[in-house]
């Protein structure tokens, strides 16, 4: 039987049986609190109710090819939506783009795993022009003008609900569960270890999201849970040495392992990648396979790469070889050789011959 023909009423089953096991009181999940940006909060919002999965069974991940940079969208099989993270600013425009090109009309939930720019630089775009219900934050106080953009785009939102994600939290949407691992109430001082790390679970498929989180919260997490085994891994902080250590490499025991990443000029791989093909795990990555979609009914799945990349490279007519270029979009400048050089669109460009230049016209710098 194909993963495509798979019966409903199993998955119905399984829902069943998800509730079932939610209302025992030693699996009862631990509320978010809900609060405004940067505060935390004293009322838990309820989490979405399991409900029976609709006709399409099929949940979608889809890992954005964004750069340096995370951008997750996943579509349950009943028609929910998460996005996790919303890569840098400078593609912003991209990542709307595409989530509304898959048919998305409203987000039931944003996860902004950390402040860094890589990783919530298009998040205020994203809750400006797309309908969010609720977005959890980690809640680590940064004073970047991104963060503080996108804390202020939620608050503008207005009905959009604030909450911290904390460890021990589960959210049900239809027959999806997603259980937030890291971070505690403790914040550490690191950034990256500060990241939502979450796992989520559909029938027998599993995914494993660690934002930036770096060994020392992998050790923690490893700590708090016993089985913490994914069938999929997005590895932490684009695969470089900080992160993706063998113990949690062994506890999580992916079959597919996911990086997110803007290869180096060097031509070198990412750190992670040959521990991770030392194991035998399946490794694909945004700077070679572009975007990357993971389908599943639950049992099976497929991994399709170059799934419509958000961000691709394009043309620098010869006229124009050598000269800065602005992006109208995000008024951001980029210099010849950076990391979003190649990745501004026809459309959106505007050429300059000096920095100066660039900066009287009200544009600033990239910082990649």
């Amino acid at each position: 039987m194909s993963m495509y023909q798979k019966k409903i009423s199993f998955l119905t089953a399984l829902s069943l049986l998800g509730l079932l096991l939610n209302a025992s009181p030693d699996a009862a999940p631990q509320p978010p609190a809900e609060g405004t940006p940067g505060k935390p909060a004293a009322v838990a919002p309820a989490p979405t109710p399991a409900a029976s999965p609709e006709a399409d069974d099929l949940l979608k991940v889809h890992f954005m090819d964004v750069g340096h940079g995370d951008a997750c969208l996943i579509q349950t099989p009943g028609g929910h939506t998460i996005l996790i993270d919303g890569g840098y600013s400078g593609v912003a425009g991209d990542v709307v783009d595409y989530i509304k090109k898959a048919g998305v009309k409203e987000l039931d939930l944003v996860i902004a795993t950390h402040p860094h720019s890589d990783h919530v630089g298009g998040l205020a775009a994203v809750v400006t022009r797309i309908p969010v219900k609720m977005v959890l934050d980690s809640g680590k106080p940064h004073t970047s003008v991104t963060y503080q953009r996108f804390l202020k785009a939620v608050k503008a939102g207005g009905k959009i609900k604030y909450a911290l994600g904390r460890a021990g939290q589960v959210y049900q949407y239809d027959a999806v569960k997603i259980s937030i691992l890291s971070p505690t109430d403790s914040l550490p001082e690191n950034l990256n270890n500060c990241s939502i790390v979450s796992r989520l679970v559909y029938g027998e498929m599993s995914f494993m999201f660690t934002g930036d989180a770096e060994v020392e919260a992998e050790k923690a997490i490893m700590g708090r849970h016993s089985y913490i085994k994914s069938t999929v891994l997005k590895v932490g902080h684009h695969g470089s040495d900080t992160s993706t250590s063998l113990t949690f490499l062994r506890a999580v025991d992916p079959k597919v392992a996911i990086i997110s990443c803007r290869r180096k000029d060097s031509g070198n791989a990412p750190a992670a990648e040959s521990k991770l093909r030392r194991r035998g795990t399946k490794v694909y990555s945004t700077d070679n396979d572009g975007t990357i979609l993971v389908e599943s009914d639950g049992d099976g799945y497929e991994v399709r790469t170059h799934a419509g990349n958000v961000y691709p490279d394009y043309e620098i007519p010869p006229e124009y070889k050598g000269k800065i270029i602005g992006n109208r979009k995000s008024m951001i400048y980029h210099l010849p050789g950076g990391a979003y050089y190649l990745k501004v669109s026809p459309e959106s460009r505007h050429y300059f011959a000096t920095e100066a230049e660039a900066k009287r016209a009200g544009y600033r710098r990239s910082l990649q």
